[in-house]
């Protein structure tokens, strides 16, 4: 198959991709999301992530259990385009060819439907731009029992690209939710959860963590922390106990200590009440 023959058949999808991968403002727009590769395509799969189109090619792709499931999935209504290697690397969706890719709905909830004493544990970012850092929280929300994520204004999307890779499939297992300020000063009224601003100014170390009731960890922006206007709305603002030399902590490394300090005490309390 010639250039002109894949373009002539093919242009329209890579443009659609493209723009989904490179575009904020297009996947806000539509509430898609692209990804590429056997990793991302299973975790989608367990997570029963709602698909709006997925490309194969049997060329590349070297797992016959992919095969299947999209062979099943194709079966139930899903629009599978078959593809030629050729046309698979046109949509340059992945250094490395693997021959999945799909174009999936985004997920999220709404705030008013979260059940705090069901889901006791959240986490609150705002103003995270590093894709690297945003990634690395969801990893440790994943790992440690982190309910869903809460996301104000200015933050990077979960479902960027690099987040994507970035989070290494954590985010088809969390619940995401758009909040403002003021939802947040509402949620202990309404739900008793406190809400703990992490800040390198508190009085209080991570020991001094409520981890008993309904919480939500308060991130802020990597260089300069949460705002007072957020830490206002803070019940509690816990710091971690660091030498005296040291001058920070990367955002990643430090939320993530948090959610290692609630998830190991409240093991604890399971297996030693």
């Amino acid at each position: 198959m010639s250039h002109r023959e894949i373009s002539q058949q093919h242009r329209s999808e890579v443009r659609f991709c493209r723009r989904l991968l490179e575009s904020s403002r297009f996947r806000e727009e539509t509430s898609l999301f692209v990804f590429a590769g056997q990793r991302h395509f299973l975790r989608a799969l367990e997570a029963r992530y709602d698909w709006l189109r997925i490309y194969l090619c049997s060329r590349l792709l070297n797992n016959p259990a992919i095969r299947v499931a999209v062979k099943k999935l194709a079966a139930c209504g899903v629009d599978v385009r078959y593809l030629s290697a050729e046309e698979y690397r046109l949509l340059d969706l992945e250094p490395r060819a693997s021959g999945i890719a799909a174009i999936a709905k985004q997920r999220w909830v709404l705030p008013e439907s979260i059940d705090f004493q069901r889901q006791r544990l959240w986490m609150a970012i705002s103003q995270v731009r590093n894709p690297g850092n945003l990634g690395t929280l969801l990893r440790s929300a994943t790992a440690f029992g982190c309910d869903g994520v809460l996301l104000t204004e200015e933050t990077t999307s979960p479902f960027s690209s690099n987040v994507l890779k970035a989070s290494m499939g954590a985010v088809y297992h969390l619940r995401f939710a758009r909040v403002t300020i003021q939802w947040l000063k509402q949620v202990h009224k309404e739900h008793s959860a406190a809400i703990i601003g992490t800040t390198p100014h508190a009085d209080n170390c991570l020991d001094a963590l409520p981890f008993e009731q309904p919480m939500i960890v308060f991130l802020g922006e990597e260089r300069a922390g949460l705002t007072s206007e957020q830490l206002a709305v803070c019940h509690q603002q816990i710091r971690i106990h660091m030498e005296p030399s040291a001058d920070s902590l990367n955002l990643g490394v430090a939320g993530s200590l948090f959610l290692h300090e609630i998830y190991s005490r409240r093991r604890t309390r399971l297996c030693h009440p």
